[in-house]
């Protein structure tokens, strides 16, 4: 049988806010998230009543067959739905936030890998219906690449206060200063994170922007770096957005 319970259904359970027990809708809103509507479904809404539709119908077959049918898999095939159902029911009254985590380098305009990095952009908000794009990026200096890509943009990251300030380079290099470390250039190339409380105030600050950013939006996607992708979506989560994550590295 094609349906199988992913083992970390518990965390989807958590992840859409819905860690208390999951009941089904109704039969007419089922109906309506089906598609049984004038106005078709779009992004995650869309992908989720065909799997429930199909997972439905699996179910029924199930059901009908000889008592053979193994009940555990059935079992599981009910939990899966209900998840499913209540992910689509949640996703009608919150705002979505899908996060692409990424190296800063390649948001630079005139990177090699800014065509890669469109591709990626652009499937994301096609297939979810994103309709602004969202970005951690300097205050100051030159525009990104992603702000030039003609749709709703908001750079959310932040200047250069000294609250925000990190560790700015190798560790190989002289600029590495008040770092765990004293730079050298006999080690390997690496950078360190941190300080982590300065780290913190550019993600609280990022939240800040991107919750003003999505006021006139239900659907958005932030571009990131990809050492922020967890923590980030843990803080978009608690200002009660659903939230869906991606990374990429592209290979130079």
């Amino acid at each position: 049988m094609g349906w199988h319970i992913v083992k970390g259904a518990s965390f989807l359970v958590q992840r859409i806010g819905l860690a208390r027990s999951v009941h089904a809708p109704s039969q007419a809103v089922f109906r309506r998230y089906a598609g049984c509507m004038d106005t078709p479904l779009k992004g995650r809404n869309a992908i989720l009543a065909r799997r429930i539709r199909e997972l439905r119908e699996h179910i029924t077959v199930c059901e009908s067959l000889a008592p053979g049918s193994s009940e555990t898999e059935l079992q599981n095939d009910r939990r899966l739905l209900s998840l499913m159902q209540s992910e689509m029911q949640n996703g009608q009254v919150r705002k979505t936030i899908v996060l692409f985590g990424t190296e800063h380098g390649c948001q630079r305009n005139g990177d090699q890998l800014n065509a890669q990095l469109s591709e990626r952009i652009l499937c994301l908000v096609d297939q979810l219906a994103a309709t602004v794009l969202m970005e951690e990026w300097s205050e100051s200096g030159a525009a990104s690449f992603a702000s030039t890509l003609g749709m709703p943009y908001f750079n959310v990251g932040t200047g250069p206060d000294t609250q925000f300030k990190t560790y700015p380079t190798d560790v190989r290099y002289p600029g590495y200063v008040n770092g765990t470390l004293d730079s050298s250039d006999e080690f390997p190339s690496m950078a360190e994170y941190g300080p982590l409380e300065n780290q913190e105030n550019r993600e609280n600050r990022m939240i800040e922007n991107s919750c003003e950013a999505m006021k006139e939006h239900d659907v958005g996607l932030l571009l990131i770096g990809l050492a922020h992708l967890h923590s980030m979506s843990r803080k978009c989560l608690k200002e009660g957005f659903n939230v869906f994550a991606f990374s990429w590295l592209g290979n130079r």
